[in-house]
């Protein structure tokens, strides 16, 4: 409610803001759709984890058993064998290009092997990521929480953005792991935004006088000094209508809080950006 006051006859009705009140609802109205999609997806990794570990494991036997039947071929080539069964043994590989199908048949096999263990990264990636613990503190690794969110954000970067990592080595920080993925998600769902074409992300952390220091840079299109000083208020955003809720770094502002800790940014319009986060490595 807001009060405004007619210049006419000086007397002051109260009425409502009827733009802020609907993108307050449509905000609202997204949180609720976001969490009931990750309820939901929750459920189906859980469920999808048994038979691609089944899959997974089928795959890696296959791999060897395929090496060892390739083996038996190729031993052929080797025994003393009369010159027509040799002959007739070169003619069955010439018709059916048997050096092209053995090459082939191993790259294949590599190849969906990666895949099912790249989704099984990702889908271990999407567990962690969202779990229910809202409100739990542990003792986590800073580092390979950022590995689980770049895994489920491959997508945004593939073929286009180099990631760059340059990791400390310092012991788990006592924090909520599940909120701090959700503020790297975040950063670096807009540092991949703000890189059009090709370019590269770095991830930097380190830890001084207690805290645990996470650098995230962008070599994007940077930010200017007018829209930077607005970056964390809440509902402010720079991306087209339906693109963003503008939510995002004022959420991961007050997650940063909660840790006790502290986010900033540093950018130059054409340089890129770097987020500063710091958080404590105990309570």
């Amino acid at each position: 409610m807001i009060q405004s006051h007619d210049t006419d006859n000086g007397t002051t009705r109260t009425g409502e803001n009827p733009e802020g009140k609907e993108a307050l609802d449509s905000n609202l109205i997204h949180n609720a759709k976001m969490t009931l999609m990750g309820e939901l997806l929750a459920g189906v990794t859980h469920e999808i984890k048994n038979p691609l570990a089944f899959v997974q494991a089928n795959m890696g036997n296959f791999r060897k058993f395929l090496d060892k039947l390739l083996k038996l071929i190729d031993t052929y080539d080797d025994l003393e064998l009369p010159d027509e069964t040799k002959k007739e043994i070169e003619k069955i590989k010439t018709e059916i290009n048997y050096d092209y199908i053995k090459k082939r048949v191993s790259e294949m096999t590599d190849r969906s092997k990666d895949g099912v263990d790249r989704i099984s990264k990702i889908i271990t990636g999407i567990s962690n990521f969202s779990r229910r613990d809202t409100d739990k503190y542990e003792a986590a690794d800073i580092n390979n929480a950022i590995d689980t969110t770049l895994e489920i954000l491959y997508h945004e970067y593939k073929n286009r953005i180099e990631i760059i990592k340059e990791y400390g080595d310092f012991p788990p920080a006592v924090c909520n792991i599940g909120k701090l993925n959700q503020v790297f998600m975040n950063i670096l769902v807009n540092a991949c935004h703000a890189i059009e074409d090709t370019g590269e992300i770095r991830v930097k952390t380190s830890t001084e006088s207690g805290m645990v220091c996470i650098a995230i840079s962008d070599s994007g299109s940077g930010i200017p000094e007018d829209v930077a000083k607005k970056i964390f208020d809440p509902f402010f955003t720079t991306k087209p209508e339906g693109k963003g809720t503008g939510i995002g770094l004022a959420i991961s502002q007050e997650i940063i809080r909660e840790h006790k800790g502290s986010i900033s940014l540093q950018s130059r319009e054409g340089e890129g950006t770097t987020f500063t986060i710091k958080v404590p490595l105990k309570r």
